[in-house]
């Protein structure tokens, strides 16, 4: 869809194809300001929606692309204060079994045809001018034939910043001969033709990038006849249009994970007749960083107010800066009240990290306050990094993370809260407990207990949570007791709707090492996952076909598998957190 509506607007105003997406970093910690922009903070998990949508943006042509995907930001690049200068200091092993990845993937699964470089170091060398990422591991292990772009003024900041170069000439230079194509920004236009006089990059060097960015020109059909490209024909119509909208709706009502519930969800449409809807976001639907201006934005407040139409009364109040006063007389006697918290670009965004992973004060405030008069409340987190409250934890009965759900926001969270769908989304990141639980921010170190592969602690909400209107079970685990070190891992469970209403079950594949210290095999792993309809009763087997890679660790410069005793985990979530069923294999080495 969203390529469909880039070729339509290259149509109609002319707009470039290469889109800078997706965003494939790891969200190692929560307080980086661009989390909103990922797939979370495990490797397999974002290795898998990468690929599919830089497929979706590409196409499947065997001629033409449909776009040109971007991978980004290669590599390592977690935060935002200290970008310009900071290096991450990051062992190998790290590199490949964390960082690297994702990239891997979307290189030889999706084919993807641009990379964008980082603007922060890693181990002392900036990526726009790393031979060893750029060429050894991207071009020559991974098979990348496409294009390099820096982030914008990346190349400068080599000089500026980093000092690995001591002019712009050179800076320049390294990034071309390093493997960087295409530069955003304007060092490579001002300063190539000076550093070819000065002799230290070659036209030929030069040629060969300008080849590589051309040549994703001429896959994208730019310099052919209109009517040869497959992609010139959509129909107007689709742009911003009702089929993409219903699209965005069943995409917000799927994204959308419930962490709590005593029994307070789905409201009863009928018995409840008076709804109030509190809060800064309750009339607020900001669609997130980098987005488009959709044609319209159905915040909560509007979503609740349609579905329920004239059957009841809903009530509004932003309530921050409001007096205890005003907001009883709000809340006071409602059946039910929807508080929406969150943040937006204020707090987190691009060049600016999340100060903090607590509530901001004066919206837990608003909240206790309202707890006062009504406890009835459904707490709605509008947030692109997870916020931490435990008070909110142990004292509001329903809680809804939300994320930033687009344009459908308000009409796909009012059908959630009134049961007209079921949630099913599962969180792709760790909500701590405490800031105490997580290392320094420039700490780039994953054995220091980042991540749920690494944390020995309690999260406040583990990666993989994710509750249901109705319940799940999980029997009859099957799969090998001993695999040797370069075979398939093949394993099912009998999957089983036990609750009164239809629903979906992401369900997840876990794997951990017995006796292993982190700096060897993570404490647990994702390994597989796969979303299963189930309706009010109905059984279904599920199979997961697991490779060799996804078992083995990075030594001694290749991947293998570890002899030694294994446990297999199968559930609703992470192993110690979630339902589920375990199994123990062996592997032994050939």
């Amino acid at each position: 869809a969203i390529s469909t509506e880039a070729r339509l607007k290259y149509l109609e105003i002319g707009k470039g194809l290469t889109y800078w997406s997706p965003t494939i970093n790891m969200a190692r910690d929560p307080r980086w300001g661009r989390n909103e922009e990922t797939y979370g903070e495990d490797p397999h998990l974002t290795s898998r929606l990468g690929v599919a949508f830089v497929k979706g943006l590409q196409g499947d042509h065997p001629t033409y692309l449909k776009t040109v995907a971007t991978i980004k930001h290669f590599v390592a690049n977690n935060e935002e204060n200290n970008r310009f200068s900071s290096s991450s200091q990051i062992p190998t092993k790290q590199l490949y079994e964390y960082y690297f990845p994702a990239y891997e993937a979307c290189v030889k699964e999706a084919n993807a045809q641009s990379v964008m470089t980082a603007y922060n170091a890693f181990n002392g060398v900036p990526p726009s001018g790393s031979h060893w990422l750029l060429d050894d591991v991207l071009r020559k292990e991974w098979g990348f034939d496409g294009f390099v772009v820096s982030d914008c003024g990346a190349i400068g900041v080599m000089n500026w910043q980093h000092r690995v170069v001591n002019s712009l000439e050179e800076a320049a230079a390294l990034g071309v001969n390093s493997g960087c194509d295409l530069e955003c920004g304007t060092t490579y236009k001002e300063k190539l033709v000076q550093a070819v006089e000065q002799g230290l990059i070659s036209e030929a060097a030069i040629d060969r990038a300008l080849t590589r960015v051309l040549t994703a020109r001429f896959k994208l059909g730019e310099f052919d006849p209109m009517e040869l490209v497959p992609y010139n024909h959509y129909d107007k119509k689709l742009l911003a249009g009702k089929k993409f909208a219903e699209l965005a709706y069943e995409a917000a009502v799927k994204s959308v994970v419930l962490l709590k519930n005593d029994a307070l969800l789905p409201l009863n449409k009928e018995k409840i007749k008076s709804v109030a809807v509190v809060g800064p976001f309750a009339d607020y639907n900001y669609l997130g960083g980098y987005s488009g201006q959709p044609p319209y934005s159905v915040s909560l407040l509007k979503g609740v107010k349609e579905l329920i139409g004239k059957k009841g009364k809903v009530t509004y109040l932003n309530g921050m800066g409001t007096s205890a006063d005003s907001i009883a007389q709000v809340v006071k006697g409602a059946d039910i009240v929807l508080v929406a918290l969150g943040s937006d670009e204020k707090m987190a965004r691009e060049n600016h990290d999340m100060p903090s992973i607590y509530l901001p004060e004066e919206q837990e405030k608003l909240l206790k306050e309202i707890y006062q008069v009504n406890p009835r409340i459904v707490l709605v987190f509008h947030t692109g990094n997870p916020l931490t409250s435990e008070w909110a934890d142990t004292h509001i009965p329903a809680i809804m993370q939300a994320w930033y759900p687009g344009q459908e926001a308000g009409r796909a969270l009012a059908n959630l809260l009134f049961g007209n769908a079921n949630p099913s989304g599962k969180l792709p990141m760790t909500i701590y407990k405490t800031e105490e639980q997580l290392p320094d921010i420039l700490d780039f170190d994953m054995w220091k207990g980042r991540t749920y592969r690494y944390m020995k602690g309690e999260p406040l909400y583990g990666f993989g949570h994710g509750l249901s209107y109705t319940s799940f079970e999980f029997d009859n685990i099957q799969g090998n007791d001993t695999l040797q070190s370069d075979a398939i891992l093949q394993c099912s469970v009998e999957l089983s709707n036990s609750g009164q209403l239809a629903g979906e079950e992401v369900v997840q594949v876990y794997v951990s090492r017995e006796n292993t210290p982190v700096y060897t095999y993570p404490l647990k792993k994702l390994v597989a996952f796969k979303k299963v309809k189930l309706a009010s009763g109905e059984k279904k087997k599920v199979d997961f076909t697991i490779a060799p890679r996804e078992l083995s660790v990075w030594e001694d410069g290749k991947w293998r598998m570890l002899s030694g005793k294994y446990t297999l985990f199968i559930g609703s979530g992470q192993p110690g957190l979630a339902k589920g069923i375990t199994k123990g294999f062996e592997v032994k080495i050939r």
